[in-house]
């Protein structure tokens, strides 16, 4: 027969245990879910999704041209302050266009860069290629930009003028180096010969890949460093299809934590 109070301190003990597994699952639980918001609003104060629009960055951005021109998303590092010559950054500029209120680019100079564009022979044809200067350099050089597939993004010269001693041809002059504005004070004669746009150190030059389908400084000038959204830090291509709203930056967030995870734990 057994000991009536063995069973009784038995159960007892295993309903003590059951309330203690339930208590740390419980703890648990919420030491998961604090992780979790935590984690989830750092992020969403660090970082912020666009869906890109339109083909002024193809091929980087929304590569298919005979798809709709909405194809991918990215996420941008709002706490990003180092830039770099390349980096692709979300902007504010109001005087590239009224439809949009940000615009993806490219940085192509820096402050204290000088910029300006040649037409060269490159296999025997004759293309428009960017050249800089940067402000610890002696000796210009060419940018090479192995995101572009097209470099044909200035029309046929119309007439030239004379600046510094140096003719020059218009379409370059006002949309390079003027950039819609009159940046006169900002133009020098290198030791090239070629007249260069010194980029103002408050500010950036910014271009879009797609140079021929594209509204960035050659017309509206060299953008304010302050209104720089942030840096590009993760592409989320080919999230066009969505129909459900905020669902494909749901997706990017979710591609970009992976993409981050799998760098991590390959070191």
């Amino acid at each position: 027969m057994k000991d009536p109070y063995y069973q009784y301190f038995k159960e007892e003990r295993e309903d003590k245990i059951l309330v203690k597994t339930l208590n740390r699952m419980f703890y648990a639980f919420l030491i998961v879910l604090l992780l979790v918001t935590s984690f989830s609003g750092y992020m969403h104060e660090r970082y912020m999704y666009f869906q890109v629009t339109g083909i002024s960055m193809q091929d980087t951005l929304n590569p298919n041209p005979n798809e709709n021109e909405t194809q991918d998303g990215v996420i941008v590092d709002k706490y990003t302050k180092t830039y770099h010559r390349g980096d692709i950054i979300v902007l504010k500029d109001a005087k590239v266009t009224d439809r949009e209120k940000y615009l993806i680019k490219r940085i192509i100079g820096l402050p204290g860069d000088y910029i300006t564009v040649k037409l060269i022979e490159i296999n025997g044809k004759q293309e428009f290629r960017l050249y800089r200067q940067e402000a610890t350099e002696s000796m210009p050089r060419m940018i090479y930009e192995d995101y572009i597939d097209y470099y044909d993004w200035y029309s046929t010269p119309s007439y030239t003028e004379s600046f510094d001693g140096v003719t020059y041809d218009k379409t370059i002059y006002d949309g390079l180096l003027r950039g819609g504005e009159d940046h006169d004070d900002n133009i020098y004669k290198l030791s090239d010969g070629a007249l260069y746009f010194k980029v103002p150190e408050d500010r950036i030059l910014y271009m879009g890949d797609n140079r021929s389908h594209s509204l960035d400084s050659r017309s509206a000038g060299p953008a304010l460093i302050s209104n720089i959204v942030g840096r590009v830090a993760y592409i989320s291509q080919n999230v066009y299809y969505d129909i459900r709203p905020g669902f494909t930056e749901m997706v990017s967030f979710a591609r970009f934590i992976y993409s981050g995870l799998v760098n991590l734990f390959s070191w």
